[in-house]
């Protein structure tokens, strides 16, 4: 499938059962509610062009209820099934239909944002489409620019007849997982716990840390996360030396970064697990770990339950060393 501004060009195979839609009523009842799905469309379209209440008036709200789990069906059912790949210009796509008339209104539009062309990095290709996502991929899919084709590559793995083929989605932690596509991993290396700087140094204080304003412009401009990732097996680099910004001396505030970043050996597992920062990152993920118990605790529902759940288990992995 490609996609350039409003025009999708795609061939995919008949949905199973559309035999039954031949002949007499039901080939009658099928095209008139493509109409009406049709008619639907071009009010949507009508919408995004300003008049935003003209849907509203002209269906019923189970119209609208209808039609809106229509639209998502046929979303997912692409989204869910279609993989990235580079976008490719019109001209390389046909040169013979150069002059046709969709491209002419592409080529007329200019100055496209980033998002406005993004849909035209899907693309769903036959058998390819049916492979499933593992973080542990047993094969690669790319498009051979030379041959003009999609190639399947396993050249690590061994792959037994009738194995089914995996290959991997993306960096996709649970959640985007779930979203994206309606599962959820019990193994996910990708998942992690983003803890932003302001979170980190609430955490902090609540720990009994003052951070002055000074600190909180070093955080600024050092600019360091503070994610913890599932295969982090001790507190990252990163987040480290960000809790040295908080044990850092006010006499050295004013020449940080040559503190900081003077001495950046790892040095012994040990040695770290029993340093000043790792006691203090310490109590700050004890300190969220409560937080997301809690949160945990008034969840209703099961999706969301086990977001925090995920977040929980990387908290209680890194802690147990502790």
């Amino acid at each position: 499938m490609l996609v350039c501004g409003c025009n999708v060009f795609c061939v995919l195979p008949l949905l199973n059962g559309w035999h039954f839609l031949y002949g007499g009523s039901q080939t009658f009842k099928f095209f008139k509610l493509f109409l009406t799905f049709f008619s639907f469309l071009k009010l949507l379209l009508n919408s995004f062009e300003g008049d935003t209440f003209q849907i509203a008036k002209t269906l019923s709200q189970d119209s609208i209820v209808f039609w809106r789990e229509v639209c998502c069906w046929a979303w997912h059912i692409v989204n869910t099934r279609s993989i990235f790949t580079e976008n490719l210009s019109l001209h390389s796509v046909d040169k013979q239909k150069s002059c046709d008339k969709n491209q002419k209104i592409c080529s007329k539009k200019k100055n496209k944002t980033d998002e406005e062309n993004f849909g035209g990095s899907l693309a769903l290709v036959p058998l390819v489409d049916m492979l499933n996502h593992s973080p542990d991929a047993s094969c690669v899919p790319f498009f051979d620019n030379k041959m003009g084709f999609f190639k399947v590559i396993a050249e690590h793995h061994s792959i037994v007849a009738g194995q089914q083929l995996f290959f991997c989605y993306g960096a996709h932690n649970n959640d985007q997982l779930w979203i994206e596509y309606g599962f959820r991993l019990l193994e996910n290396p990708f998942n992690r716990v983003n803890i932003s700087i302001d979170l980190f140094v609430a955490l902090a204080e609540r720990c009994g840390q003052k951070v002055e304003s000074a600190r909180r412009e070093i955080f600024k401009k050092a600019r360091l996360p503070c994610t913890i990732y599932a295969t982090d097996e001790i507190p990252s680099f990163a987040l480290r030396k960000n809790a040295s910004i908080l044990l850092m001396k006010k006499s050295k505030l004013s020449n940080w970064s040559q503190y900081l970043f003077s001495d950046d050996k790892n040095g012994e597992e040990e040695e770290i697990l029993t340093s000043p920062e790792i006691k203090l990152i310490v109590a700050i993920l004890r300190k969220l770990e409560n937080a997301l118990i809690a949160r945990r605790n008034e969840c209703l529902m099961e999706e969301i339950c086990a977001s925090w759940d995920d977040q929980i288990q990387i908290l209680k992995r890194m802690l147990i060393k502790y």
